[in-house]
C-alpha cells in the first residue's frame, strides 16, 4: 500500500512537469520563422505547391536539404499545409513536441521493476522534458528533426523486435522514413541486425539487412561527401574527446568542459560493463537503442572539428541525445547493478535529476524569451518594412525575403500581426550601479516616432573595446531627470549591418514605451549595457543627448 501511494506521488509530478513543459512550448512557439526554418521549410512548400507532377513532388519531399535529407520535417509541413489550409510553425512545434513525449512512452516500455513505475517515470520526465531540450523545441530548426527521427528510430527498433510478422512490416517502413529524415536513422542498421542475431531471425535479419542498406546507399545519391573522409587518424584522441563530450553534452557548461567529458566515460563505462555482464539479454530493446546512440556519437564526433571542447562539439540541436543517454544508462544500472537495490540509492537519482530540471529550465526560460523577442521584432520589421527577417545568415535573406513574398502572395503563410501594445516595453524605477563610458559605446539612436499613446525608440548600442565586449549583454533605456530613474528594457534586434559577426549582432534595440505609464516630466535618454553572466558588473552608460517631454 505504502509503495503503491509513492507511485500514485511520482506519477502525479510526472504530470506536473510535462505539464509546464508542454505549457512553455505554448508560451514560446508562435508563427514566426526564425533562422533556417525559412530555407528548410517555406521554400520546400512554395516549390512542392508549384510542382506539376507526383514525381517531382516525391523528389523535393527526398532532396538534399543542408546536407540531409528532411522527409520528416517535410511530411509534418505537408500535413499541417493539408489540414489548416496554410503553413503554422506553432503546430509543428507542437507535434513534434507530442513525437518527444511518445518517445516518453517507449522508453516506459523498458520499465522492468513495475512496482516503482513511477519513480522511473518521474526520472524519464525530467531528463526528457528539461530545459537543455526546451532550447531545441520552441523553434523549428534541425532540432526539431532530431526530435523526430529519434521517436521514429526508436520505435522502429520496438517494431522489429517484436518478432510478429505486422510489427516487423511497420517496423521495416519505419526505418526507411528514418534513414531518409535525418541521416543518423541509418545508423539503427548495426544494432538490429545484431539483435536479429541474438533472437535467432535469420529470415528477417536478410531482409531488413537488404532493404535498408540498398536504402542507406541511394541516400547518399546525389549528396556532397567530401567532408565524410579526411585524416581522422591523426586526430584519434581529439576524436575521442569529442565523442564523449558529445555523450555528455546535457551537461555542457563551455567554461568547465570536463563536466561532459566525465559524464561522456562514465555513461561508455556503464555501456560497456552491461556487454560484459550480458545485460542486453534481458533487456534487447534499450541495448538496441543505446547502441544506436552510441554509432550516432562515433558519426558526429568524426564529422566535426576535431578540437576537445570545441563549441561544434556540443550545439544546441543534439541535447535530446545527452538526455537518451544519461535515462537510458540509469535504467541500465537500476535494474542491473546490485547497489541500486538500495531504494535510498534510488531515490537519489530523481532528486539530481530534479536539480538539473530546474536549473537548466531557469536557464533557458530566457534564452526562449530572448528568441520571442527577436521573433515578433521580426514580423514587426516585415510587416512594416518588408526586411530583417531575424536570420542568422544574412547573406541568404535576398532569397528568404523571396521565398516568404511567394508563399504569402500563394497564401500558404500570414505573419501574424501585432498591436503596439503587444511589444510594450517594462518601464519601471531602479537605481542601477552605472559607470559612464561616453567614449567607449558606439550607439545611434536611429528612430524616435510618436504613434497613439506610445513612443517608439530604435537604434543599436556595443561596446567598442572587444575585452569588455559579450554576447550575453542586456541592452537598457533610461529615462532620466533630478527626480527619478526609469529603466526601461527594449526588444533586441540582430543588426548584421552594424556588427557583422553571428555572436555580436544581437546589438540593436526596439523599445515601444507607453507615454500614459510615464509620470510628466521632462528626461533624458541614456543607454546602459549590462551583463547577464557578470552580474556584479556595473551598467556601461552613455548619455545621447537625447531630450523628451512626457
Amino acid at each position: 500500500m505504502k509503495q503503491t501511494r509513492i507511485n500514485y506521488f511520482f506519477w502525479i509530478l510526472s504530470a506536473i512537469f510535462t505539464a509546464g513543459y508542454f505549457y512553455i512550448v505554448y508560451q514560446f512557439s508562435v508563427n514566426i520563422p526564425m533562422d533556417d526554418d525559412l530555407p528548410s521549410l517555406q521554400n520546400f512548400l512554395v516549390r512542392f505547391v508549384q510542382a506539376d507532377d507526383i514525381r517531382e513532388k516525391v523528389s523535393l519531399l527526398l532532396e538534399n536539404g543542408n546536407g540531409h535529407r528532411l522527409l520528416f520535417m517535410r511530411s509534418i509541413v505537408l500535413f499541417v499545409y493539408m489540414v489548416c489550409g496554410k503553413l503554422n510553425y506553432s503546430i509543428c512545434i507542437f507535434i513534434v513536441n507530442l513525437l518527444l513525449f511518445g518517445t516518453g512512452v517507449l522508453l516506459y516500455k523498458m520499465i522492468r521493476n513495475k512496482n516503482m513505475n513511477g519513480l522511473w517515470v518521474f526520472l524519464t520526465v525530467l531528463l526528457l522534458f528539461n530545459g537543455q531540450n526546451l532550447g531545441n523545441s520552441i523553434v523549428a530548426q534541425f532540432g526539431l528533426t532530431n526530435i523526430g527521427s529519434i521517436f521514429i528510430t526508436f520505435l522502429s527498433i520496438y517494431l522489429l523486435l517484436l518478432n510478429h510478422r505486422p510489427a516487423f512490416i511497420g517496423g521495416l517502413l519505419l526505418s526507411l522514413t528514418a534513414i531518409y529524415s535525418n541521416g543518423n536513422g541509418m545508423l539503427m542498421i548495426p544494432p538490429v541486425i545484431a539483435c536479429f542475431c541474438i533472437q535467432k531471425r535469420t529470415k528477417d535479419m536478410i531482409c531488413f539487412g537488404i532493404i535498408s542498406i540498398t536504402a542507406a546507399i541511394f541516400y547518399f545519391y546525389g549528396l556532397d561527401t567530401s567532408r565524410l573522409g579526411g585524416d581522422i587518424w591523426s586526430h584519434l584522441p581529439e576524436l575521442a574527446a569529442n565523442f564523449f563530450i558529445f555523450i555528455g553534452c546535457n551537461l555542457w557548461i563551455p567554461s568547465v568542459k570536463f563536466v561532459s567529458l566525465f559524464t561522456g566515460i562514465v555513461c561508455s563505462a556503464i555501456y560497456v560493463w552491461g556487454i560484459f555482464n550480458k545485460v542486453y539479454e534481458r533487456n534487447l530493446f534499450c541495448y538496441a537503442c543505446l547502441t544506436f546512440l552510441f554509432i550516432t556519437a562515433i558519426a558526429v564526433a568524426a564529422g566535426n572539428e576535431p578540437v576537445l571542447g570545441g563549441e561544434s562539439t556540443a550545439p544546441w540541436r543534439y541535447r535530446i541525445y545527452g538526455s537518451l543517454f544519461l535515462i537510458l544508462t540509469a535504467f541500465l544500472l537500476i535494474n542491473n547493478a546490485k547497489a541500486f537495490r538500495v531504494k535510498k540509492l534510488i531515490y537519489l537519482l530523481p532528486v539530481l535529476a530534479l536539480f538539473f530540471c530546474i536549473l537548466s529550465t531557469a536557464y533557458c526560460y530566457r534564452k526562449g524569451e530572448r528568441r520571442l523577442e527577436l521573433k515578433k521584432v521580426s514580423a514587426y520589421r516585415w510587416i512594416h518594412e518588408g526586411k530583417r527577417l531575424g536570420t542568422r545568415y544574412p547573406q541568404a535573406e535576398p532569397e528568404l525575403i523571396f521565398y516568404l513574398k511567394e508563399t504569402e502572395q500563394m497564401g500558404l503563410y500570414t505573419m501574424p500581426r501585432y498591436t503596439l501594445a503587444e511589444y510594450k516595453s517594462a518601464v519601471y524605477c531602479r537605481d542601477e550601479n552605472k559607470q559612464f563610458l561616453p567614449d567607449g559605446i558606439l550607439y545611434a539612436v536611429e528612430a524616435v516616432k510618436e504613434k497613439e499613446e506610445f513612443l517608439l525608440v530604435e537604434g543599436w548600442a556595443y561596446l567598442q573595446s572587444e575585452t569588455m565586449r559579450m554576447e550575453s549583454e542586456d541592452i537598457y533605456l533610461y529615462l532620466v531627470n533630478e527626480e527619478k530613474q526609469l529603466v526601461c528594457r527594449p526588444y533586441f534586434e540582430r543588426r548584421f549591418d552594424i556588427i557583422d559577426d553571428t555572436g555580436k549582432a544581437d546589438c540593436g534595440f526596439f523599445a515601444v514605451i507607453d507615454k500614459t505609464e510615464i509620470p510628466h516630466g521632462t528626461y533624458r535618454l541614456e543607454i546602459g549595457l549590462k551583463s547577464r553572466l557578470k552580474l556584479k558588473r556595473p551598467v556601461f552608460c552613455v548619455s545621447t543627448g537625447r531630450v523628451f517631454n512626457l
